[in-house]
């Protein structure tokens, strides 16, 4: 699918989809309690949907209810002793997914095949797969990460790990060895990275009665044969998809971005203060309970993004326009994504018209006072697409985006918001 995007200025109120990342933990946690939990404020991305398939395929029983606005109730009646023997599990394109599922079906596997699409199978597993070796597990994979080829039964005991090649790791060891008997220890060889959403895991377990307990900024304790309970949860908003509308609302016209709380454990969050750095209007509106963010000339920053990476498609066509050399660093792991994204951003704003060069960790981008038309490759990543989008109320001509259907992947209904807002989007 190509959309054609005529440049007009978006705006108004939009409604910010849920977290997809609380998502993903409270589907997997519910689908491990002995008891029905619902969790309402889901939005059935193509990711989320494969985590639902996940565990369905380890036992839990799942029944979505329509809401309002094309978001769901789920009802999950989970089982607290998941097996995956003789099973095939499609994770999609979705890394969350496969990284959490990775461990859980571990727990007890037999000829259990784990499989994905896209460029999920070149997305690195190293890590886990090793110690699934380590423990005695027959591991076939091929010449890609998957389809992953798995019998033996996951231990308790000592995990190391490294800290800086992706916490969705460490996410679905702690989902899984609470279930063990006897204790574990997660214990990282490297700087932890993207620390937050080990923060959210650690949250959202909490929620569900399992107690993991942080010794240090290196060592996890997790106590063995403790039992998931059933909880009822509401997902807040999605910053990382909120950033796309402050951004927005930043370089176009004021946006009202609701659906998100005043504070978050998200690690996206940090958009908020990121942004004002940039000398952004963005203001928390109480009456409204509402992120506003108003037009205001931006400067341009240093951007640590080994916490934040998801962020950097979106600020980066904000940097591309705050006068200034504008650096980010700390997103090697970018080039790991649904595409490289880092090669796919310094594409993206070349064909804009804007200044970037792509280095081995991150981007350098000198910033301008707007955009050309632009023919947009978006690789099927969905935040390349959608950065594209905000990015071309700043340009002179037409914009046009290839495979703009990747947007389903967290944001199905990211057209026709898109639109409610102001653009103009035509498909070819």
């Amino acid at each position: 699918m190509i959309i054609e995007i005529k440049p007009e200025e978006t705006g108004g109120e939009i409604q910010i989809p849920p977290s997809k990342s609380i998502s993903h933990r409270a589907v997997f946690a519910a689908s491990l309690a002995n008891g029905t939990s619902r969790i309402t404020n889901i939005m059935l991305s193509d990711d989320i949907k494969a985590t639902i398939e996940a565990a369905r395929s380890f036992g839990a029983e799942i029944i979505a209810e329509p809401e309002e606005d094309g978001l769901f109730t789920l009802m999950i009646t989970g089982t607290p002793e998941p097996r995956t023997r003789d099973c095939l599990i499609d994770c999609g394109e979705s890394g969350s997914t496969v990284r959490f599922l990775i461990p859980l079906a571990a727990v007890d596997a037999d000829n259990t095949v784990i499989t994905g699409g896209g460029r999920l199978p070149e997305r690195p597993l190293g890590p886990i797969v090793r110690i699934l070796k380590e423990q005695g597990f027959s591991v076939d994979q091929g010449e890609k990460e998957l389809p992953l080829i798995m019998s033996g039964e996951l231990k308790s005991g000592r995990f190391e790990l490294p800290g800086d090649v992706s916490s969705q790791f460490i996410t679905g060891l702690m989902l899984a060895l609470p279930l063990l008997e006897g204790d574990s220890e997660i214990v990282l060889t490297t700087p932890l990275e993207s620390r937050p959403y080990v923060e959210i895991t650690i949250d959202i377990l909490a929620k569900f009665g399992i107690e993991i307990q942080e010794r240090s900024d290196r060592v996890y304790f997790i106590e063995g044969s403790q039992a998931y309970k059933p909880n009822s949860l509401e997902v807040e908003g999605d910053f990382s998809q909120a950033a796309f509308w402050l951004v927005n609302g930043t370089i176009n016209k004021e946006t009202v971005c609701l659906g998100l709380p005043e504070h978050s454990v998200q690690g996206d969050y940090a958009v908020i203060d990121i942004l004002r750095r940039t000398d952004a209007s963005i203001e928390w509106d109480p009456k409204r309970r509402a992120w506003i963010a108003t037009p205001e000339p931006t400067r341009s920053f240093r951007l640590d993004a080994a916490d934040i990476p998801d962020l950097v498609p979106v600020l980066s066509v904000a940097a591309a326009l705050s006068p200034g050399k504008t650096e980010i660093h700390n997103a090697a792991r970018l080039r790991r994504k649904e595409s490289d994204r880092l090669e796919s951003v310094r594409q993206m704003l070349a064909a804009f018209g804007a200044s970037c060069t792509a280095t081995a960790d991150g981007l350098i981008i000198e910033g301008g006072s707007g955009f050309t038309g632009a023919d947009i490759k978006s690789y099927s990543d969905h935040r390349i697409a959608m950065a594209a989008a905000i990015a071309s109320g700043r340009a002179s001509d037409p914009v046009f985006i290839d495979h703009a259907e990747c947007v389903s992947k967290s944001w199905p209904g990211f057209w026709e918001d898109f639109e409610d807002c102001g653009g103009a989007v035509e498909e070819h």
